[in-house]
């Protein structure tokens, strides 16, 4: 098939129909691999590629794990996939209504997509990604306007019913999307599942993980870098790095209180992201002790053709207030910019000193800078009685 070399041990896709609301039927594919899901959905996913960094990376891996590259396939790729599972779907939407998934299994990473079929067009409405230990993640090329109660119920409701088949209740301890289908989601989840949403014990009030606007920093917003003082440095950080950046990775985790880090857990984190060369260091050199500390961290993570993240932007507490993680932020972005056109990252609306460092580096719609149309709302809704990941 062009674009992509199928493994022929690579598993195919099994669907469920339900009606919509509106005129037409919403599918709800549970793809067995990888491979599968970036057949379907990856030149939608690569179009998207801002809104989709939390799947399109993650699904490119797993696909070249299972032996197929990490090529994307194109449009008529996709297309072709569509011929061949929609008559097949269609057919067949009764047995799908029954007890296919009634027995789910753990596994490494489950894949989504979700369509819409009306008058003759398929259309793609949304995908998720449920992969190692990490939350759901949720992606949609819709626009926010389309996020109507009618639009999102039959889909979310479908969505939902098709996950309690597929995978085990307890692994689904959070989900993290745009905010209203995760809302519309949550809510759905939450009595078809009886994991009820996670609330503040004191207010008895839904509590979300994590609240966050989803910016971007560009060539042309970026604010550029300043110069460090003398025996001050921003590098890619090695293996001699990785004891010295653990205590961050660590105090980062154990800020969120949601998702916490043993200093061992912190140290096979730190040495992971130096393997891959995603983590960055500043660090002040002592020339009395001829020793460096590390003072603050930043990683560079989810990397497609266009865009790459940035995450874990921490400063120790004792070293605050002295615009290191500005420097280091808009260094690491300079260094990225040159090869990627957008840089990506979340910062939580409770942290609005966060918000301001990001703006003066050039990330649009937070901080000191006005509202821009791409910069979104996402939030993590987690779910009582569940197994805990991390992410």
């Amino acid at each position: 098939m062009p674009g992509i070399t199928r493994s022929p041990t690579a598993r195919r896709a099994t669907l469920g129909a339900v009606p919509a609301r509106a005129p037409g039927i919403v599918l709800v594919v549970n793809h067995e691999s990888a491979s599968d899901f970036v057949l379907a959905t990856g030149y939608i996913l690569q179009h998207h590629q801002m809104r989709a960094n939390m799947i399109l990376p993650y699904a490119v891996t797993y696909q070249a794990k299972e032996g197929n590259g990490k090529s994307i396939p194109t449009a008529h790729d996709s297309k072709q996939w569509l011929r061949e599972r929609l008559s097949s779907i269609l057919a067949q939407q009764a047995r799908a209504s029954g007890g296919e998934g009634a027995f789910p299994v753990y596994r490494e990473a489950y894949w989504m997509s979700v369509w819409s079929v009306n008058a003759g067009v398929t259309s793609l409405d949304f995908a998720l990604a449920c992969v190692g230990k990490k939350p759901l993640f949720l992606f949609s090329p819709k626009e926010k306007s389309e996020f109507t109660d009618d639009f999102l119920q039959p889909r979310m409701s479908a969505l939902a019913s098709r996950i309690l088949q597929v995978i085990p209740s307890k692994r689904v301890f959070s989900i993290f999307g745009p905010t209203r289908p995760i809302r519309s989601f949550s809510a759905i989840w939450a009595h078809i599942s009886g994991h009820s949403i996670y609330m503040d014990r004191s207010t008895r009030a839904i509590q979300p993980f994590y609240h966050a606007s989803y910016t971007f920093c560009t060539s042309q917003t970026f604010s550029g870098a300043r110069a460090l003082p003398p025996n001050h440095r921003v590098r890619l950080a090695d293996a001699s790095h990785i004891l010295k950046a653990a205590p961050l990775c660590e105090e980062f985790a154990n800020d969120s209180v949601i998702f916490p880090l043993s200093p061992e857990g912190a140290i096979e984190e730190a040495a992971d992201m130096i393997a891959k060369r995603q983590l960055w260091v500043y660090e002040i050199f002592d020339a009395r002790t001829q020793s460096a500390e590390v003072v603050s961290i930043v990683a560079v993570t989810r990397d497609s053709d266009d865009v790459a993240a940035i995450s874990k932007v921490f400063t120790s507490p004792q070293w605050r207030g002295k615009g290191f993680a500005r420097s280091i932020v808009a260094i690491v972005c300079r260094e990225v910019l040159q090869y990627k056109s957008r840089v990506v990252l979340y910062v939580a609306h409770d942290n609005p000193a966060a918000a301001t460092v990001y703006g003066r580096v050039g990330f649009v719609g937070v901080g000191e800078n006005p509202p821009h149309p791409e910069v979104d709302d996402w939030i993590e809704f987690g779910f009582n009685n569940t197994v805990r990941g991390y992410w």
